[in-house]
């Protein structure tokens, strides 16, 4: 089974998770600099990851729309397939807000601490690499369902 990098692309920074589809689990891997070295990076993580292929969150409205980042998120992928990597996209479902209600969540408090810890970890990239955990978490959710239900088709 595959080994898969979520990204999670923004144009400051970029969320990257590694999943597997034999265990179904993904985790946050790190955040990269979008406006330094951003490929070259990514090559060095995928080796090191043995990653099969990138899974890169694009946003969609509610209407079914692209949103606002997608040209760039498209430009982004064409770089990463002209590479030679597989590119498949997610729609990311507002990762970046889910990230910051689970970050919430953990903390179980809120207050002026809690705000400066929040905008510390926006910076840090905290909130960038979970969203793309998020986002390849909802990926490999959704295709376990598909590949249990081929499993018995023989």
């Amino acid at each position: 089974m595959a080994r898969l990098l979520g990204i999670d692309y923004g144009t400051v920074r970029v969320g990257v998770a590694v999943g597997e589809e034999a265990s179904g689990l993904a985790r946050p891997l790190t955040t990269l600099d979008a406006r330094s070295q951003l490929m070259e990076r990514l090559q060095a993580l995928a080796r090191t990851e043995n990653a099969e292929r990138f899974i890169v969150g694009r946003p969609m409205r509610s209407q079914g729309e692209p949103g606002t980042l997608d040209g760039a998120i498209l430009h982004f992928a064409r770089s990463l397939q002209a590479l030679g990597f597989r590119v498949e996209f997610w729609d990311e479902g507002g990762s970046s807000l889910r990230a910051d209600a689970l970050r919430n969540l953990l903390d179980g408090r809120r207050g002026a601490r809690n705000a400066a810890k929040a905008r510390r970890e926006r910076r840090d990239g905290d909130r960038d690499r979970t969203a793309a955990a998020l986002m390849l978490q909802d990926y490999l959710d959704h295709h376990a369902g598909e590949s249990a239900a081929t499993d018995g088709d023989c």
